[in-house]
């Protein structure tokens, strides 16, 4: 028995790390998304905070929350898939943008361009969390003292 339910919850927790391709799946389209830039667990748990107690004003039964992030992130966006799984937390979902962003292609179409049409276009605001430095050499600036141990962020949020 205990082995049924650790293989079920095996199951239901790699099935759930999986569904990080919202806006590409069956959405609701009547529904308005408000996307979360860089959603780590902390920063969803800042939003929850916030909406909660009432310091954001959002109707969460007609708004979700699409957490937007590139694979290339440090960060291991599988953590929050986790933990809105593991809280049952209705509402948040998450969205991974593919393909190359480097510094030669960032300002132009490339290969992220059609999946940050699907988010705009379904999505009514963006939340961005901060974060690091933005490496001057994005625009044009040589760089005397600014570091950024995940540049990949500071290409996706451009």
């Amino acid at each position: 028995m205990k082995r049924i339910l650790l293989v079920s919850l095996a199951i239901f927790l790699l099935v759930s790390l999986q569904a990080q391709d919202f806006f590409n799946e069956s959405f609701d389209h009547d529904k308005r998304y408000l996307i979360l830039d860089n959603p780590t667990v902390s920063n969803i748990k800042v939003v929850r905070f916030l909406t909660s107690h009432g310091l954001l004003d959002i109707d969460t039964t007609k708004i979700g929350f699409v957490g937007v992030y590139h694979p290339d992130q440090k960060y291991d966006f599988s953590q929050s898939a986790g933990y809105i799984a593991e809280k049952n937390i209705k509402g948040y979902y998450l969205q991974e943008v593919r393909g190359t962003l480097n510094e030669e292609n960032l300002f132009m179409e490339n290969l992220c361009t059609d999946d940050f049409r699907k988010i705009f276009k379904n999505s009514v605001g963006i939340i961005f969390f901060g974060g690091e430095d933005i490496p001057p050499s994005l625009y044009g600036e040589e760089n005397w003292y600014s570091s950024t141990s995940d540049p990949a962020n500071s290409f996706f949020i451009h």
